[in-house]
């Protein structure tokens, strides 16, 4: 074989051997990328920036809008879903009065510490929410518990019409003023309802 195709043989094996390396550049400076973009962590614990991060990757919503939701409790965009994930890993208070002393340095800060920043300028946050929540579930309560409601309604109305029940009524006061003659609760002229419960003893 001459020099030449040896040659030729060698160039080609480099060839060969170089198009991975420039694969794992790629890769490296991705990685780095990465490592980059990913800041560290001031305030919040890990995991609680995590799930934080989970709950705002679902809306994607810029964080002063989501806070304008709330402190207009625009009900057209706010949902249960949305409120119920929020109070389940909204950071503490004290971690959000501390990140408040980073607005400052707001760019520097992770996105779960940025979000926490725009929110903490919010008073009593947790209790809004909650507040929100019962609101955007009241009717659903109301019509759960509509059945209830309408028997107790039913019912009140069934003893307020009742003629026997007044004249059972009536009866109790009549032997209650006998049996305390001669007392400072003779000739009372009503009872409390209450007293009902203690007529069989």
């Amino acid at each position: 074989m001459s020099l030449f195709s040896l040659s030729f043989i060698d160039c080609e094996e480099n060839v060969v051997t170089d198009e991975p390396t420039k694969k794992e550049e790629e890769d490296l400076e991705d990685k780095k990328s990465i490592k980059k973009r990913i800041k560290e962590l001031k305030v919040l614990d890990p995991k609680i920036a995590q799930n934080l991060s989970i709950f705002l990757g679902s809306y994607r919503m810029p964080y002063p809008e989501i806070r304008r939701m709330i402190v207009e409790v625009d009900e057209e965009q706010l949902t249960e879903p949305m409120i119920q994930n929020l109070v389940k890993h909204l950071p503490e208070q004290e971690q959000l009065n501390t990140l408040a002393k980073y607005k400052n340095e707001y760019t520097n800060l992770s996105e779960p510490e940025q979000f926490g920043v725009v929110m903490s300028s919010m008073k009593r946050l947790r209790p809004r929410l909650s507040h929100i929540l019962f609101r955007l579930q009241f009717e659903e309560h109301v019509n759960n518990l509509r059945p209830d409601i309408l028997a107790v309604n039913a019912a009140c109305e069934e003893v307020r019409k009742s003629r026997s029940f007044g004249r059972l009524l009536e009866l109790v006061l009549l032997l209650g003023n006998y049996m305390n003659a001669g007392s400072r609760n003779a000739q009372s002229y009503g009872f409390d309802l209450s007293s009902l419960c203690k007529v069989d003893t």
